[in-house]
Parts: structure tokens; sequence; C-alpha cells
């Protein structure tokens, strides 16, 4: 089965978030590891904006290949040693693999998962 999703943010809805004033928001969507990255960098809204835009892809191509019981919190983003992001969930699901691919401008970030279970 294969599945590919699309997003597109704009930087600004993530520009007056704060990390305890919007705790509820935060837990919602990003991991302690991924707020923690987020908030050390130096374009916050940014880095807000990229980690939800890529939560909200891969979440899309997963559900176009019926994967359900799944949030967006459940999708977790993490750099290896080689600065590259990667994608994985926390829930068992055999031979998943999730390729993401990103691009962003100082206003908009956009953000395409392609997932396969074989």
């Amino acid at each position: 089965m294969k599945g590919i999703g699309i997003d597109i943010e704009s930087v600004k809805r993530f520009e007056n978030l704060e990390r305890k004033k919007n705790k509820l928001f935060f837990k919602k969507i990003y991991s302690n590891t991924e707020l923690d990255y987020c908030f050390k960098s130096k374009n916050i809204p940014l880095e807000l904006a990229k980690f939800f835009c890529l939560k909200e892809a891969i979440y899309k191509s997963l559900m176009s290949i019926n994967v359900t019981n799944l949030f967006i919190n459940d999708i977790k983003l993490y750099h290896l040693s080689d600065g590259s992001l990667v994608a994985s969930t926390n829930k068992n699901i055999n031979n998943l693999n999730i390729q993401i691919s990103f691009s962003s401008c100082k206003s908009k970030c956009i953000a395409f998962a392609y997932s396969v279970i074989q």
C-alpha cells in the first residue's frame, strides 16, 4: 500500500505561540524533543511551522492507506547524526517506510510525505 500527503502552512500562524501559554496545543502536536529543538532554533516560528507541516503531510499519507487510530502526536520527527530529518510513529506498523521532503521560505512551509507498507 502506498500513500502520499502534502501540506502547506503559513509561518505567521506560529509567530505568537509561547511554550507555556500554548502548552495544550503543543502537547497535541509535538513531542518534548521536537519542542526543545524548535525553541532552541534561531527562527522558532519557522521550525514550529516546519514540524507541523511535516506531521500533517505524514498524517494525510497514512490516512490515505487506511492507517487508523493515529494522532498527529503519534508521528515523531527526529534528526540523525548527519543532520537529516526522519519520521516514524510510536504505533507498531509492520514494514512502514515514510519518506519526507520539505521546503520553506520566510513566510511559508510546504511538506510532502510518501508512506509505504509492504
